[in-house]
């Protein structure tokens, strides 16, 4: 009991510091919100949860991250960056909205996304000198339907990725050379206890078909 009492009075000063910092940006958010500073409360709380989020991973708790070194884990995080941007403003061209995140829809975790384009990359390539190749869709996005979610899924996920030189890539432009690839399922949730959630299950807001597009 004495024991008890001794971690509870220990711990009590961190406690105490705990609730009053709350308190402060609880009430420094009031005080923003009631002067109109949305924009400053928005970007002071992508500032304190951002650090949050890139410790839980790209896809939450589902991911893991390869044991490299930092610059290399650096570069790694700017192609992801890259690629998630590149996905995020396909989905909203056609104004498509799916119940999961960007990268949840590459299907692996960062670790596998690194071993697989390490196992693709040329000679001359490396992690450093992105931007002197680019990551390339084997089945290319323009020729994907927007409509159905398993086509989208096939054509995000890693393995239908790979480095090809910025130049090779420009000259492939958005030629078909493979069937479209299709995913009947995602991959989420804590590597222990995974969800594997059907296609048809993800929920698609809106979407725009191409005729729909051309009379737009």
């Amino acid at each position: 009991m004495r024991r008890r009492r001794s971690t509870l009075t220990a711990l009590l000063p961190t406690l105490l510091f705990v609730v009053s910092m709350a308190l402060f940006l609880i009430k420094h958010a009031f005080r923003l919100w009631e002067n109109g500073n949305k924009r400053v409360l928005y970007c002071q709380f992508l500032v304190i949860t951002y650090p949050l989020l890139v410790m839980n991973g790209r896809t939450g708790v589902y991911n893991q991250w390869p044991k490299i070194a930092p610059e290399l884990l650096t570069a790694l995080g700017r192609v992801q960056d890259r690629l998630i941007f590149r996905h995020r403003k396909w989905l909203k061209r056609f104004r498509i909205t799916l119940d999961c995140t960007v990268w949840e829809m590459t299907g692996c975790t960062s670790d596998t996304f690194y071993h697989h384009f390490n196992a693709l990359f040329e000679e001359g390539m490396t992690w450093l000198n992105y931007g002197e190749w680019q990551i390339d869709h084997v089945f290319p996005l323009a020729a994907v339907d927007p409509s159905d979610v398993g086509s989208i899924l096939g054509a995000f996920n890693y393995q239908n990725l790979r480095p090809v030189w910025s130049a090779d890539n420009s000259k492939k432009g958005a030629t078909v050379s493979s069937p479209p690839p299709v995913n009947s399922s995602l991959t989420r949730g804590h590597p222990d206890h995974l969800q594997i959630v059907p296609a048809h299950e993800l929920h698609i807001l809106l979407p725009i078909t191409r005729t729909d597009k051309a009379l737009v």
